[in-house]
C-alpha cells in the first residue's frame, strides 16, 4: 500500500489538452480500449472534479464514454439533461430529489455532469450513462447487474476509452467484504470478461465527505459532512496524480491521489 500512494508524488506531470487541468501520470490510463475504474468515497467535490478532467484529457486520445453509478431507470432524464441547458431532467429524479441524500447527487456530481455536458458541445466525442440498478437482480444482485450493464455499453464499442465512478468497494478486483466473506464486487464481475479494465483506488488527505451513517441499531439514517480520515502517507504530495502499482490482496491496479477533500451537500436539498 505504501509503495503506491508513496509513488503518487513522484509521476511527473504531463502537458494537459487544452482546458483541461493538468493531472501527473494521468495518460498512463487513458489509452484507446481500456476500462477504468474510478473507487471513490462519494460526496467530495475533489473526485467528482477529477474524474472531469480525466475525461477531458481523455478526450483528446479518442472516444470517451464516462459511466455513473445512478439508476438506469433515469437515464431518459439523463438524455433531457445532456440536451437543456440548466438542471431540467435530473431535478425530476426521485433520487436527486429524495429524503436521504448519501453523495452521489451532490452538488459536484452535477458539476461533473454539466463539466461533461460542456465538453460534449464544445467538440468532444463523450457519451455518459448511468448504470446502477438495484431493481433487475435485487440488491443482493447489484454488483453483478451494474457489471452487466458496463459490458452491455462496452459492446458498442470496445476500442473506445471508458472511465467508470463507483464506490471503491464495487471497484475491488476481490471477493470479499467486511460484511460479507463472499461478496462478489462489480469489479470482479467485470474481470471476467473485460480483459482491459484497470481498477484505481481513491487516496486523499483527511477531510470531509457528504456521508449518511446511522448512529445506533434501528435508529435512522442521518446524512450530512462528517470527517474522514487521509490515506496518504505523511510527506506526501497534495498533487492531483495516477500512478499504475498493483495492489493484489486489495484488488486495485493502482491509485489516484485528489488532495484535501472536502464535502459537498445535495445538489437539491430539501425537495
Amino acid at each position: 500500500m505504501a509503495l503506491v500512494v508513496a509513488a503518487i508524488g513522484c509521476v511527473r506531470a504531463v502537458q494537459p489538452s487544452q482546458g483541461c487541468a493538468p493531472i501527473a501520470g494521468i495518460d498512463s490510463v487513458l489509452t484507446p480500449g481500456n476500462l477504468v475504474l474510478f473507487g471513490e468515497v462519494h460526496g467530495t467535490n475533489e473526485i467528482p472534479a477529477f474524474v472531469g478532467d480525466a475525461a477531458c484529457a481523455a478526450s483528446s486520445n479518442g472516444r470517451v464514454h464516462v459511466g455513473l453509478e445512478l439508476p438506469v431507470g433515469d437515464s431518459p432524464l439523463l438524455a433531457t439533461f445532456l440536451s437543456g441547458n440548466g438542471d431540467e431532467g435530473l431535478r425530476d429524479s426521485s433520487l436527486w430529489r429524495g429524503p436521504q441524500q448519501y453523495g452521489v447527487t451532490s452538488r459536484a456530481m452535477l458539476e461533473l455532469l454539466k463539466r461533461l455536458r460542456d465538453l460534449r458541445r464544445n467538440g468532444a466525442r463523450l457519451e455518459v450513462f448511468f448504470f446502477d440498478d438495484r431493481i433487475r437482480l435485487g440488491m443482493d444482485g447489484r454488483d453483478q447487474a451494474m457489471a452487466e450493464h458496463i459490458s452491455e455499453e462496452r459492446r458498442r464499442a470496445p476500442e473506445d476509452i471508458y472511465l467508470i465512478l463507483v464506490g471503491n468497494y464495487h471497484a475491488r478486483n476481490v471477493v470479499g467484504a467486511p460484511w460479507d466473506a463472499r461478496m462478489r464486487s462489480m469489479a470482479h464481475f467485470l474481470a471476467s470478461r473485460e480483459r482491459r479494465m484497470i481498477t484505481l483506488d481513491v487516496r486523499n488527505r483527511a477531510g470531509s465527505a457528504w456521508i449518511c451513517f446511522q448512529k445506533g441499531p434501528g435508529s435512522a439514517e442521518t446524512c450530512g459532512s462528517s470527517p474522514i480520515k487521509g490515506s496518504l502517507p505523511e510527506g506526501a504530495s497534495n498533487n492531483r496524480a495516477a500512478k499504475l502499482e498493483p495492489v493484489p490482496q486489495l484488488g486495485y491496479d493502482g491509485a489516484y491521489s485528489v488532495g484535501t477533500v472536502s464535502a459537498s451537500p445535495p445538489a437539491f436539498p430539501g425537495w
